[in-house]
C-alpha cells in the first residue's frame, strides 16, 4: 500500500544521512564473501529499551485500547523506533533491539542519500493473529490476511506490525528484518524503489543472521539458492529487462498468480551477486543505482548510468554474469548452521515432552525421524519446512570463507548421567551365562538407573565455524517450561 510522498524530512535523518553525492556502499573487494559487521551493541545495551513512566494498561477493550498507556503514560521506545505492543517485556525489548541492530545496517547503505519522507517509525507488536488482523482492517484500513507481518502506508498512517502466536522465533525475526527494510527505504525512496530491488535488498537482510548484536551478511540460504538454480536450469528466470522495468502493479500480479516466489528469489539473488559478485566490484555500481533513484531517475535511466547500459547486449552480459555467479555460489555456511541448531534444539525440546532424551547426536537424529518432526522456517521467497529424515540437517555445508582442513560441524556434548549399555553375548559368556547364549539385556547400575527428574539438556552448538561458532542457550520459564535461543559461542 502506498501513498503521495511526504514532504517532510525529519532533521535527524538530514543531518545523518544528507552528505554529497559521491559517497557510496563501502567497497567490498577486499573482504571475504561473508562479511561479519560487529555493531554498536554495547551502545544498545547502555541505552535499552525504555518502558516509560507507566506501562501500558492491559484492559478490556481493542488491542489498541489496552495497549494505550494513559494520559500520563508513554509509549515504550527503542533507540529508533517508537513501540506498541502487548508482548511479554522480554520480547518485546528483544525485539526492539534487533530493530535498532537492523536500523544501523539499513541506513549504512543508504549512506549518502538523502531523506524524502517522515522519519518517525512506528512498531506494533502483536500476541495473537487476531489482534494484529483487526487492528490493521479497523485502525489503519489495510489487510494483514495470509502475513506473518507487514509494513503499510495508507491515509491513515504507516508502521511496522507483526504477531507471534504460532511462529517460531526464526521465523518471527526473519519478518522483522524484512519488513524493517521496507519500512526505511519508504524513508529514502517512496514509491520509487523498484521491486525487485525494494523486494531483492529485503531479502537480502531478511536471511543475514543476527547474533548478540553482531550482523553477519551475504547469507543466502540453501533453499532459496535451490530455487534460483532450478529456475536457471529449467529456463524459468524472469528476463532481465523485463525484471529490472516491472513495476509494483506487474509484482503484485505475479503474487496473485502464485509465482511470487520465483521473482523474490531471483531478485535475492541478484542483489547477493551486486554486493558480492565478481569480489565485490559491482557495489560501487549498486550505491551509483541507489543515489540515482533517490535523485528521482527513472529505474532505467539509474540503471543505465550505473552499469553503463540497459540494451540487450549489456543486458545480456550482465545476466550471463550473474549465472557464473549463481553457479559457483554456496549456501551461507552461518544461515545454514543457525537453521540446524534451531531444528535440532526444538526437536530436543519436543522429545523432552516426550520423556524421550537423546544422550548423542546419532540417538537425536534417530529419535526425531521416529517421531517424524518438522520444523516450518520459510521466507518470503517460499515457504520451508525442515524434516528430520533430510540428512542434510545433521552436517554443515562449507561456504567460500570456511577452512576445507577443518569443516565446521555440530557438536552435541550429552551432560546428563551416563546412558545403560546393552549387553553383549560376550559379556553373558564371562558372567557364566546370563540371559543365554546370544541373548541381549538392558543392564544398569544405580547411577544409571532412570532418573526421578529429567536430566540436564545437552550442550549443543558448532565448531570450526567461520567467523564465529555458534550455541544455543538453554532458558526455563516461569511455568517450568524450556525455551531455546541460538547465539554466538
Amino acid at each position: 500500500i502506498l501513498m503521495p510522498r511526504a514532504v517532510r524530512a525529519a532533521s535527524h535523518l538530514k543531518a545523518a544521512f544528507s552528505r554529497p553525492a559521491t559517497a557510496r556502499l563501502a567497497p567490498r573487494s577486499s573482504r571475504p564473501a561473508v562479511r561479519a559487521l560487529l555493531v554498536a551493541f554495547a551502545l544498545l545495551a547502555a541505552a535499552p529499551i525504555a518502558l516509560g513512566q507507566r506501562a501500558p494498561t492491559l484492559r478490556g477493550g481493542s488491542w489498541w485500547e489496552r495497549t494505550d498507556p494513559g494520559p500520563r503514560g508513554s509509549l515504550p521506545r527503542s533507540r529508533f523506533y517508537t513501540i506498541r505492543s502487548d508482548l511479554p517485556a522480554e520480547d518485546t525489548r528483544r525485539y526492539a533491539n534487533l530493530l535498532d541492530t537492523m536500523y544501523l545496517e539499513y541506513t549504512r547503505l543508504m549512506k549518502g542519500l538523502r531523506p524524502r519522507g517522515s522519519a518517525h517509525l512506528d512498531v506494533f507488536m502483536f500476541a495473537t493473529e487476531q489482534d494484529y488482523l483487526d487492528t490493521l482492517r479497523t485502525r489503519f484500513g489495510a489487510s494483514g490476511t495470509g502475513s506473518g507481518g507487514m509494513f503499510f502506508v495508507g491515509p491513515k498512517g504507516a508502521g511496522l506490525a507483526f504477531f507471534t502466536q504460532g511462529l517460531p522465533s526464526a521465523r518471527v525475526e526473519h519478518v522483522i528484518r524484512h519488513e524493517g527494510f521496507h519500512q526505511i527505504a519508504n524513508i529514502f525512496f517512496d514509491h520509487d524503489l523498484p521491486p525487485w530491488a525494494n523486494e531483492g535488498l529485503a531479502e537480502y537482510f531478511g536471511e543475514s543472521v543476527v547474533v548478540n548484536g553482531t550482523v553477519i551478511e551475504g547469507q543466502m540460504t540453501e533453499s532459496t539458492l535451490a530455487k534460483v538454480k532450478s529456475l536457471i536450469e529449467q529456463g524459468r528466470i524472469v528476463p532481465f529487462e523485463d525484471l529490472l522495468s516491472r513495476d509494483l502493479r506487474a509484482w503484485n500480479g505475479a503474487v496473485s498468480r502464485g509465482t511470487a516466489d520465483a521473482q523474490y528469489a531471483q531478485s535475492a539473488s541478484m542483489v547477493h551477486f551486486l554486493l558480492w559478485g565478481e569480489g565485490g566490484r559491482l557495489s560501487d555500481r549498486f550505491s551509483a543505482y541507489l543515489r540515482n533513484l533517490n535523485e528521482g531517475r527513472d529505474p532505467v535511466s539509474s540503471f543505465r548510468m550505473a552499469f553503463g547500459g540497459t540494451d540487450d547486449r549489456a543486458l545480456a552480459d550482465f545476466e550471463r554474469r550473474w549465472r557464473e555467479f549463481v553457479k559457483q555460489q554456496s549456501p551461507g555456511s552461518v544461515r545454514a548452521a543457525m537453521d540446524r541448531l534451531t531444528f535440532l534444539s526444538e526437536g530436543l525440546l519436543r522429545l523432552r515432552d516426550r520423556n524421550v532424551h537423546p544422550s548423542s547426536l546419532e540417538e537425536l537424529k534417530s529419535a526425531l525421524k521416529k517421531e517424524g518432526f518438522t520444523l516450518a522456517m520459510g521466507s518470503h521467497a517460499g515457504p520451508v519446512t525442515l524434516r528430520a529424515e533430510d540428512e542434510s540437517l545433521y552436517s554443515i555445508p562449507p561456504d567460500q570463507i570456511q577452512d576445507r582442513r577443518r569443516a565446521p560441524e555440530i557438536e552435541f556434548v550429552w551432560k546428563g548421567p551416563k546412558p545403560p549399555r546393552r549387553a553383549t553375548a560376550k559379556d553373558d559368556e564371562r558372567d557364566g551365562g546370563g540371559s543365554g547364549a546370544g541373548g541381549t539385556e538392558e543392564r544398569s547400575s544405580d547411577a544409571a538407573e532412570k532418573p526421578a527428574k529429567p536430566p540436564p539438556l545437552p550442550e549443543l552448538s558448532t565448531r570450526n565455524l567461520r567467523p564465529r561458532n555458534l550455541k544455543v542457550s538453554w532458558k526455563q520459564g516461569a511455568d517450568g517450561g524450556w525455551s531455546a535461543e541460538v547465539g554466538l559461542e
